[in-house]
């Protein structure tokens, strides 16, 4: 499995919305961030070509390394979205 790391999840407006409600909750929280992260089920290991395309239609970005907490929010197993069904159709082209 390949993990690609995206670019950020949320605009700074929604990232302050989402930090102002969380710290309500726990007000120590000093500031987060969010990112997409990209989990590929590959059949056989990527060329440099290949990959360099699959970067370009992810957006891909480095890994960010804080060195604070990270958690990982996903779909429950088993799902599988409609963006999830058509992204698989493109890179398959």
């Amino acid at each position: 499995m390949l993990v690609v790391h995206g670019e950020t999840a949320l605009s700074d407006f929604r990232i302050d919305k989402k930090l102002s409600s969380l710290r309500t909750v726990q007000p120590a929280i000093s500031g987060i961030q969010t990112r997409y992260l990209y989990f590929v089920d590959l059949r056989e290991p990527l060329d440099e070509g290949e990959r360099r395309i699959l970067d370009f239609l992810l957006r891909s970005a480095p890994a960010a390394s804080s060195g604070n907490k990270e958690y990982l929010v996903v779909p429950r197993p088993g799902t599988v979205s409609p963006w999830s069904s058509k992204a698989t159709d493109i890179i398959h082209c």
